[in-house]
């Protein structure tokens, strides 16, 4: 089964080859990373947004996006947020709040500590999920964006700091 998985188009095992390129599929979202150049692109696959391509949508298109995804599509949340990171910068979620309107649809954040609703936001999880299930989501999601094979270091501290807090105090 392709999706959902980061899958190489063209060169080897051995190493960079030109021309080879990554591409994971969510149900709603095509992204596809460049090796070569370490871009990022993304095509709307399904919902309203569905045959536009990241760059060509608004600021609040993204916005709107963003929480079709936390939605529709928790799968893609790790995916839009590192186009958003490399497109937008670090600071992403402070332009996302500022392009939302009257702050409507913004990402979720508290500023402060994470809260075990974000963490499970995060992960994807509902209230109430295993610990397993919580190191299998993060594995999952943590191999789609650990910094190592081309994502964010912020997503991946952020997954960390998910699992992290949803672990406390459980048995290994």
């Amino acid at each position: 089964l392709l999706r959902g998985r980061w899958r190489r188009r063209s060169g080897g095992a051995d190493g960079p080859a030109p021309g080879r390129a990554s591409s994971v599929e969510t149900r709603l979202l095509r992204m596809t990373l460049e090796h070569d150049s370490g871009r990022l692109s993304g095509e709307v696959i399904a919902g309203r947004f569905q045959g536009r391509r990241l760059e060509q949508l608004s600021d609040e298109e993204l916005i709107a996006l963003y929480e079709d995804c936390r939605s529709e599509d928790p799968e893609a949340l790790p995916v839009l947020e590192t186009w958003l990171e490399r497109n937008w910068g670090a600071d992403w979620r402070h332009r996302a709040e500022a392009a939302a309107p009257s702050g409507a649809g913004a990402p979720a954040t508290s500023g402060g500590p994470m809260s075990r609703e974000e963490a499970l936001s995060i992960l994807g999880l509902e209230a109430g999920a295993s610990a397993e299930a919580v190191r299998e989501a993060h594995r999952r999601l943590m191999a789609r964006v650990h910094p190592d094979h081309g994502g964010s270091t912020w997503l991946a501290a952020k997954l960390n700091q998910a699992r992290d807090l949803l672990l406390k105090g459980r048995a290994p």
